[in-house]
């Protein structure tokens, strides 16, 4: 497997184990788990190796957005707190991310702390046009849950969440 590692580095320009940083290794394992699923192992060792050895450049801090750091404190109190099941956290915490793009969060940070019971109601009546009453009435849980977690830090007015109603679907 080490033979597949290296053509896999130089393939990407690297000659020497010092180039080479965590995300670089990281898209190797990548690959390696979907092409050799038993022996994707192989790269996290050499990973750990190259740590070690202090050969290993650590890979540049990315910056957050302010999205992403609700997303994650979102996920961090749906695992923990909470003790949801990782598919669950998975679901709500991507239906959060699409509640914050509809609101257009990125672009405006003011929005959630403005947010109104019309913006929900617009974001629930959207995703109620591609899925089925089942559906939407997890898409309503989870963005009760999540409204009830920006409450909860202060981030939105409080109470939001007990104004959800699923919209009927015929």
């Amino acid at each position: 497997m080490a033979a597949y590692i290296c053509k896999f580095l130089q393939n990407r320009g690297f000659h020497r184990a010092e180039d080479v940083s965590e995300n670089d290794l990281q898209g190797c394992y990548r690959l390696f788990r979907r092409k050799f699923p038993r022996e994707e192992g192989s790269v996290r060792v050499l990973a750990r190796f190259l740590t070690e050895h202090a050969l290993l450049k650590p890979s540049p801090a990315s910056k957050l957005s302010l999205k992403d750091i609700h997303l994650n404190a979102f996920k961090a109190h749906l695992q923990n707190d909470r003790g949801y099941a990782p598919s669950t956290i998975r679901r709500q915490v991507h239906i959060a991310s699409e509640f914050l793009d509809w609101l257009s969060f990125e672009e405006d940070h003011d929005h959630l702390r403005l947010v109104r019971l019309t913006d929900i109601e617009g974001f629930v009546r959207q995703e109620g046009k591609r899925m089925g009453r089942v559906g939407l009435q997890k898409v309503t849980s989870a963005l009760r849950n999540f409204l009830r977690f920006l409450a909860t830090g202060g981030f939105i007015p409080s109470g939001l969440d007990q104004q959800i109603d699923t919209p009927r679907v015929y």
